[in-house]
């Protein structure tokens, strides 16, 4: 779980009355290089997540509440929360770039850097609050023995000194202090390439994904470091399909070509 941390969206109307930050939405990420090179010293962090947690205004489907109607981008400020691995209880949060916010084109991810102050934080804190991964330039087969890691969220499992399930309505300082909403550990092992079509691939999990997984990295059970892609969504339990129950992925080579463009071209030339 070193390898996968938590996404916060956060939003502020002034022109409603607002007059603090509160949560949109929330979903896992995973940090990885800006180079290609594994051993790149010193590379800046990328943060791959949903791009719908990051911009629910242009995702509807997902959010039907009116209000979302409100909230625009300049509204918005986002959070990579490191928990602790068994508990969940929030550590540390650390602010992204939103200027820095890159959106696939077709596929549910978006990229983030963290803020110049973050950068400095995150490099003077005693242990490495997140570990990168390296994106496979392999696509899976069903020989591949994975793990798919993330935070869920619970509305039940609070910490004792939160309100009952008050998801909205609190300040950045009381997330942070309190842990704020249950986001709960999970490390999925057994997992097993399902099937890919023309325009996406599936896992098979030993259980549903639960709402949170979202962006969660896809990684290989021996080595945690190489990650082959992100969670995108979940299939319903309820599909007649072979693939009821599924988990959606993007896979890393897709990602590759997206983020690093110029390093994949001349790798296939």
């Amino acid at each position: 779980l070193r390898r996968v941390c938590c996404l916060t969206s956060w939003f502020r109307i002034p022109e409603q009355g607002m007059k603090r930050f509160e949560v949109l939405s929330q979903a896992s990420a995973v940090a990885i290089g800006t180079s290609l090179s594994v051993d790149a010293p010193q590379q800046s962090l990328l943060f791959l997540t949903s791009a719908h947690v990051v911009q629910p205004w242009a995702w509807r489907a997902y959010y039907p509440q009116e209000w979302i109607d409100f909230v625009k981008p300049t509204h918005a400020k986002y959070t990579i929360d490191i928990r602790e691995t068994q508990s969940g209880k929030m550590i540390a949060s650390y602010e992204l770039d939103k200027e820095s916010i890159i959106v696939h084109p077709s596929r549910d991810v978006a990229a983030l850097s963290l803020t110049e102050e973050s950068k400095v934080k995150f490099r003077v804190a005693q242990e490495a609050p997140v570990l990168p991964v390296h994106l496979s330039d392999e696509r899976l087969t069903p020989k591949h023995r994975l793990e798919v890691a993330g935070y869920s969220l619970s509305e039940e499992e609070l910490h004792e000194d939160e309100d009952e399930d008050d998801f909205f309505g609190k300040s950045l300082e009381d997330y942070v202090r309190t842990g704020h909403r249950g986001q709960i550990p999970e490390a999925l092992s057994k997992v097993r390439f399902l099937h890919r079509t023309e325009n996406q691939a599936f896992l098979r999990t030993p259980k549903v994904l639960m709402q949170g997984m979202c962006g969660g990295p896809v990684l290989d059970q021996q080595n945690s470091q190489l990650c082959y892609g992100t969670i995108e969504g979940i299939v319903s339990e309820s599909s007649k399909s072979k693939l009821a129950g599924g988990a959606a992925y993007i896979e890393s080579t897709i990602l590759r070509e997206w983020l690093y463009p110029q390093t994949t071209n001349s790798n296939s030339n």
